[in-house]
């Protein structure tokens, strides 16, 4: 899933990817002829709590 937040630059990108009860997200920067990682996260999806919430 690509997610375009209206308050980012247009070259920003963020995707996140559920494996299991972890969530993994990346946002990288489109520099014309390759991409640049600007933040990589892991986080856990707790058990009680509504896991489609960071969809």
């Amino acid at each position: 899933m690509i997610v375009q937040h209206p308050k980012e630059k247009q070259n920003v990108l963020e995707k996140c990817i559920k494996k299991g009860k972890e969530v993994f997200k990346a946002v990288v920067a489109d520099c014309g002829s390759y991409f640049l990682l600007i933040h990589l996260g892991r986080f856990n999806i707790r058990e009680g709590k509504n896991e489609n919430a960071l969809f």
